[in-house]
């Protein structure tokens, strides 16, 4: 049976949280894998912000070895309505897979703060979890000075 949903896994990130991101992700593809309806693209953010398309094992994920062991090649998802796709460079040559959603498991700072969903629900791309403005409001955490709680 073929693919018949493709999904983009982002991971990494440019956070302190980057670790837990790559390990949560692994997890993530790991059991996706396991239906073979989908078609997973790994897509890993490094912490300087570069995204790189990643068609390793998970262990190299979790390991943070990911980058130098590969195979990576630079992706992007463009924030255009028309143009569902990652596109990855290789080889000189620009190739596109089409996307049918997307799983951020991104955390912290530009994860999970309604950044990533701002852009995806700019480009009109079905991603999984909450939209821009309930991520944004769950990670602007304010300190209540009478209680001297976080809240």
């Amino acid at each position: 049976m073929a693919a018949d949903i493709n999904i983009v896994v982002l991971f990494g990130g440019r956070s302190g949280e980057h670790e837990v991101s790559r390990s949560s992700a692994a997890y993530v593809i790991d059991t996706l894998k396991k239906c073979e309806e989908y078609r997973i693209l790994p897509v890993g953010i490094t912490r300087e912000g570069r995204w790189y398309a990643y068609s390793g094992n998970t262990e190299a994920m979790r390991q943070d070895t990911w980058l130098d062991e590969g195979p990576v090649h630079p992706a992007s998802l463009v924030p255009d309505t028309a143009k569902h796709y990652l596109f990855v460079s290789r080889e000189g040559q620009t190739v596109s897979y089409p996307v049918d959603l997307v799983f951020p498991v991104l955390h912290g700072p530009n994860g999970e703060d309604g950044t990533i969903q701002g852009m995806l629900e700019l480009a009109g791309l079905p991603f999984v979890g909450c939209g821009m403005a309930s991520s944004a409001l769950a990670m602007d955490k304010t300190e209540d000075k009478k209680a001297k709680k976080r809240i």
